[in-house]
């Protein structure tokens, strides 16, 4: 597709009060000349300009986000779905959980994300307790949509050296019941822990979780962004 590009029958909102609506957009040069009507567009369109017919559909301009997480996004598909909603209760959680144990060979990590424990009917956050129960041969870590307190089973806790005799690390906790035993709710610092325990990504992932991400932005008309938190070898 060439920079003379003529856009006709569509739906544009021109954010302008005087033309707040127009059905044709033509570019020159990859710069906008002409907003309005299909003639309006075409009298000063190139005659050479690569024309697209939108049929009815709406089309804007490309979406800058100034601070987002690609990478983590496209890591993120890989993990369990687990956002309230539509995810109503622990109970579906801990069948998400189920599902995914019995998918992967023991020992490799389920990671979940996006539960709100105020969303579900529970009103509570899950606990190991629940996730145990479905796997304990699996490594399991849930993180809140905040993405700053996680829940982690049992054999989680133990890969990251969690247990009844482990104090909270500077600026975060590690819940307890009423008999000391960790909960398996971890916060901040705590679930810095937690996430340290899982093996890191190796350059090709890297590369896949930032290609995955980038396309799933570009779907939803994100044209570019700024990645908002990357170490060195990331």
């Amino acid at each position: 597709m060439s920079n003379n590009l003529l856009l006709v029958n569509g739906r544009f909102k021109t954010m302008n009060p005087a033309q707040p609506t127009a059905e044709a957009v033509a570019m020159q040069n990859g710069i906008i000349i002409a907003v309005g009507s299909n003639d309006d567009a075409r009298a000063v369109a190139d005659r050479n300009s690569d024309v697209l017919d939108l049929g009815g559909r709406t089309a804007t301009p490309g979406l800058n986000d100034a601070h987002a997480h690609p990478m983590m996004l496209g890591m993120s598909l890989d993990d369990l779905p687990i956002a309230s909603p539509p995810v109503e209760s622990i109970a579906q959680i801990v069948s998400m959980v189920a599902g995914a144990a019995e998918r992967r060979p023991n020992g490799r990590w389920i990671i979940g994300r996006g539960y709100d424990q105020a969303r579900l009917r529970d009103q509570r956050h899950p606990t190991r307790a629940d996730l145990d129960a479905v796997s304990p041969h699996h490594p399991v870590l849930l993180f809140r949509a905040c993405h700053h307190i996680g829940v982690a089973n049992s054999a989680a806790l133990a890969l990251a050296g969690i247990d009844e005799s482990t104090g909270n690390p500077d600026g975060g906790q590690i819940d307890r019941d009423e008999a000391g035993m960790p909960t398996g709710v971890v916060r901040e610092t705590a679930l810095g822990l937690v996430q340290e325990a899982i093996a890191e990504p190796t350059g090709s992932d890297l590369e896949r979780y930032i290609e995955r991400g980038l396309r799933a932005f570009q779907t939803a008309g994100v044209t570019s962004t700024v990645e908002a938190g990357i170490d060195r070898p990331e």
